[in-house]
């Protein structure tokens, strides 16, 4: 099933598109006008008092989108657009501080079991009864191939 295009489809170019919202919106505001004149003068003042916040709105969230913010009497400041507090922001590096600090604690921790092992393995050659330079001599190595029997 296929739906017919509508009138504002995204063939049309953007001018002529713009042209017939202009339009279609024109209509509408007439045809509420005609329907406001029905309706008690609270009523009206309640929907003139929405559509002024309506529009507010709207021109605030332009702005915002924008990059931009009034601020006194008519200049702007240029600010990238956030809606979360710095201290939310800062927040989200802590995970990657977490992660940084983590390598290398896990590295110092490897760096440390490495300088133990080779410190006992010192130790036990120092207190072996075979000088070190036993153990350094190639026929040495062989005898231990061997299981140590000749």
């Amino acid at each position: 099933m296929t739906t017919p295009p509508s009138p504002l489809s995204a063939a049309r170019p953007p001018l002529v598109r713009e042209a017939l919202e202009v339009r279609f919106g024109e209509r509408v505001a007439a045809h509420l006008d005609e329907a406001a004149a029905a309706l008690p003068p609270d009523i009206v003042a309640r929907l003139g008092r929405a559509r002024q916040a309506a529009v507010l709105r709207l021109r605030h969230e332009r702005q915002a989108a924008a990059g931009t913010v009034t601020v006194g009497a008519g200049t702007a400041a240029r600010h990238a657009p956030s809606s979360q507090p710095r201290w939310q922001r800062a927040l989200a590096w802590v995970p990657l501080l977490a992660m940084v600090l983590g390598v290398w604690a896990i590295g110092e921790y490897q760096a440390q079991r490495r300088v133990q092992a080779a410190a006992e393995i010192d130790a036990r050659l120092l207190t072996d009864v075979l000088p070190p330079a036993a153990y350094a001599d190639p026929g040495f190595t062989q005898f231990l191939r061997e299981g140590g029997q000749r």
